[in-house]
Order: C-alpha cells, then sequence, then structure tokens
C-alpha cells in the first residue's frame, strides 16, 4: 500500500530493509543499514508522528535515532509538545502542519464499520483495500 500511496511521487522511495530482515524490526537497526546502503548521497530522514515522538525512550536505543540528526516530527491533535523532554528537542526536527484528525486505527475502524475513506487515503490504497477485503469484519464482504 506504501507503494501505491507514493506512486506519484517522484521524491519517494519504498524500501524493502525490514522486510528481508529476519526477527525483530528496531528503527535504529533500519535506519544504520539504510545509512550504510545510501551514504552520504541522500539526506535520510525518519517522519515521526508527535504521539511517537512522546514515548521515544520506551524505543530500542533513542539515543541513536536522536543523535542521528534524522528524526521528523508532525503534531498531531491530541498530542502536546509543549512539554517534550529538551533532550529530545533539541535533537528533532518539529515540522508545523495543519492537525489533520487521520489515524490508521480510524481508517481500520471506518473500513470494518462500512464507511468511506475516500479522501483520508490515496484513492489507489482506497480501491487495493476495497479489492483485497482489508480490514473486514468475518463473513462481511462490503
Amino acid at each position: 500500500m506504501v507503494s501505491l500511496a507514493i506512486q506519484d511521487h517522484e521524491h519517494f522511495q519504498v524500501s524493502d530493509v525490514e522486510r528481508e530482515r529476519s526477527g525483530p524490526s528496531y528503527t535504529f537497526e533500519t535506519m544504520e543499514i539504510m545509512r550504510s546502503q545510501y551514504g552520504s548521497r541522500y539526506r535520510l530522514h525518519f517522519i515521526v508522528g508527535a504521539d511517537s515522538i512522546l514515548e521515544i525512550f520506551t524505543w530500542r536505543r533513542p539515543e541513536s535515532l536522536l543523535d542521528s540528526g534524522m528524526l521528523v516530527v508532525i503534531p498531531r491533535p491530541g498530542f502536546d509538545l509543549s512539554g517534550l523532554d529538551e533532550r529530545v528537542r533539541e535533537k528533532v526536527t518539529i515540522v508545523p502542519t495543519p492537525l489533520v484528525e487521520i489515524s490508521s486505527s480510524d481508517i481500520r475502524s471506518r473500513v470494518r464499520s462500512g464507511r468511506s475513506i475516500r479522501y483520508l487515503v490515496p484513492s489507489a490504497v482506497e480501491a487495493y483495500i476495497r479489492e483485497n477485503g482489508l480490514y473486514r469484519r468475518p463473513g462481511n464482504p462490503d
């Protein structure tokens, strides 16, 4: 679905790094692998929502991610970044964006209950979800 979502955006690229690895997947390892693959040719960024950055110290080796300079934080409704730990604030880039009340759990819930997800996901992703019967209740083919 990520490939479908970015198919018209030439500056985005999907990586199979995590899919090709076995065992648990940790963000710091993924980013190290990608840095070694791309070297200095590209400036890599890892975009996280405000909800995720507020829990960064529960992640494996958060200091490695913070020190990488690659973390970009997007505000989300209901998550206040004003109390963000200074150790985090000084090492991330917060990108002010319009707050949009959209989440993957809301999209799954909408599909499950038969509500529209039009304009919430790219049309190619909406079609893929519908064609593959994703997120539906068992026995509910609509």
